[in-house]
């Protein structure tokens, strides 16, 4: 379940990413956007390893 969950969250945030165009003016806005990018993966990766651990204890 937890995979599954997994699968859906990273292909609905990739199709925002795409329908979104984002178009940068300068390298400043570019660095902006990855890091933004960055942040948001650490955050994903942080709740799917909370969610892994749950899903353990009730197997």
């Amino acid at each position: 379940m937890t995979l599954e969950a997994h699968r859906r969250v990273v292909v609905e945030y990739i199709r925002a990413i795409m329908l979104k165009r984002i178009s940068f003016k300068n390298a400043e806005e570019r660095k902006e956007g990855a890091e933004r990018m960055i942040k948001e993966a650490e955050q994903f990766r942080f709740l799917f390893k909370k969610l892994a651990a749950v899903s353990v204890c009730f197997e």
